[in-house]
């Protein structure tokens, strides 16, 4: 954090600004809002750096309110209450990612009954956040044999027939020329996507520049 106070009082002594800014990030197709942000900055303030961290929530708000992150991207099952925040307005769908020789692979959708005898990977927040509400009290009965942090290592796995991942779509590659397809749960579940900071934050001549970017970007 002294680093960069030093870097933006020597932005008040330039033309251009200098600074770097730090983000925790969900893994989600939907950050793409980051790149828009980011090459609305780049022209004008080419100076600015940006480092992205990739890990579950829980430690990416644990450095966010120690101040060594600006911003996190998050999901669901965060109190916004204690953040300042942005809504993004897109959604993520989960589904299962498997080998499109597996029996499951002909289905159009995956239900509840179809996991409980397979063996299954997914993220550790996922399984204490997302999936035991679709699940419902048949969550006791998985048998989850890899917990995870990033879904592309789950998907070198499922590759091998290792498991079932749960996941986003879109996180994986399922094309036609891929081993892995992507299956949606039935009944749909969805999770909601988050940029928060802390409240009282104060932003480096960057941060704010990026902020007041952010806002134009997801129209607040």
């Amino acid at each position: 954090m002294a680093d960069r106070t030093v870097q933006d009082f020597k932005s008040l002594k330039e033309d251009e600004v200098v600074g770097e800014i730090a983000i925790a990030c969900a893994e989600s197709r939907n950050v793409n809002f980051l790149s828009k942000c980011i090459g609305i900055l780049r022209d004008d303030y080419p100076k600015i750096k940006y480092n992205l961290y990739s890990g579950d929530s829980e430690r990416a708000l644990e450095k966010l309110d120690k101040g060594i992150f600006d911003f996190a991207v998050v999901v669901d099952n965060v109190d916004l209450e204690k953040y300042n925040c942005l809504a993004v307005r897109s959604v993520d769908r989960w589904g299962v990612v498997m080998r499109r020789d597996d029996p499951l692979a002909k289905r159009d959708f995956i239900e509840p009954k179809d996991l409980l005898d397979k063996p299954l990977m997914a993220s550790r927040q996922a399984m204490v956040a997302d999936l035991p509400k679709w699940f419902g009290d048949d969550i006791s009965k998985l048998n989850v044999i890899v917990g995870l942090d990033l879904s592309y290592n789950g998907s070198v796995l499922a590759k091998e027939g290792t498991g079932y991942l749960l996941t986003f779509d879109g996180l994986v590659d399922t094309s036609r020329s891929s081993r892995l397809c992507f299956r949606p749960l039935m009944p749909e579940l969805t999770t909601n996507m988050y940029i928060i900071w802390r409240r009282g934050q104060q932003f480096t001549r960057a941060g704010e520049l990026f902020l007041d970017t952010l806002r134009h970007v997801l129209g607040e």
